[in-house]
């Protein structure tokens, strides 16, 4: 049975006239709601209990359900994003490629050891003072090489 509210499994029937107020238990009274629609009718939270939620989370984890709401995107779209990244993108013009969100896409990186940190900072910086040696401002430069304008100028070599 469904909930009639917001079509979710309905744990729960709901008298619409309370049997307090003179209500009975005839089918014509009751309405299936699932748990949080029916605490919505009475005005309680449901799901405010932290060890239900940890309970109710195992109890889906072990029955091989989905416990979260899933990815709005793929995992092929996230390996695109990490090839992006190691083939030299910035992080953002990986994230924005590959559609995957640049938090997601950084977290994915750092925990799998893949990123580029100071050899790819110091490529960048090369790259960087190529630039400016042919005559681009260090604002462009920088911009262009993703690098700050600060770390440039800390690490800036002498231009023959």
């Amino acid at each position: 049975m469904q909930c009639c509210n917001c079509d979710n499994e309905a744990v729960h029937m709901h008298h619409v006239v309370p049997r307090a107020k003179g209500g009975s238990d005839r089918p014509s009274n009751l309405v299936p709601l699932c748990a949080d629609c029916h605490a919505l009718v009475h005005g309680v939270r449901a799901t405010c209990n932290p060890d239900l939620i940890k309970a109710g989370l195992a109890r889906r984890k072990a029955k091989g359900l989905p416990t979260g709401q899933p990815p709005k995107w793929s995992k092929e779209q996230l390996e695109k994003g990490v090839s992006l990244y190691r083939s030299g993108k910035t992080l953002y013009e990986a994230a924005s490629e590959s559609g995957v969100p640049k938090s997601t896409l950084y977290r994915y990186i750092q925990g799998n050891g893949t990123h580029k940190g100071a050899h790819h900072l110091e490529q960048r910086l090369k790259a960087a003072y190529a630039a400016y040696a042919n005559g681009a401002t260090i604002k462009e430069a920088c911009r262009l090489h993703n690098v700050a304008a600060r770390t440039f100028r800390k690490y800036r070599e002498p231009l023959d």
